[in-house]
C-alpha cells in the first residue's frame, strides 16, 4: 500500500521542489544530491498517548 498518488511523474516533480527549495535556502545544487522514492508497506504504531501513528 502506497501513501497514495506517487509514480514517475509526480516523484519527478516532488524531487525539482525539494531541488528548489535547497538551492533556495541552503544554496545547495540540484547536481550534488539524489532523491530515491521507495515504496514500502505502512505499519501501524501505537504511542504512548494510545494515538495511531501510520508510518513506513
Amino acid at each position: 500500500m502506497s501513501i497514495g498518488g506517487l509514480g514517475p511523474g509526480v516523484n519527478g516533480k516532488l524531487s525539482a521542489a525539494l531541488a528548489d527549495i535547497l538551492e533556495a535556502k541552503l544554496s545547495v545544487s540540484a547536481s550534488r544530491f539524489y532523491v530515491k522514492f521507495d515504496d514500502v508497506q505502512a505499519h501501524t504504531h501505537i504511542d504512548p498517548l494510545g494515538v495511531n501513528l501510520y508510518c513506513s
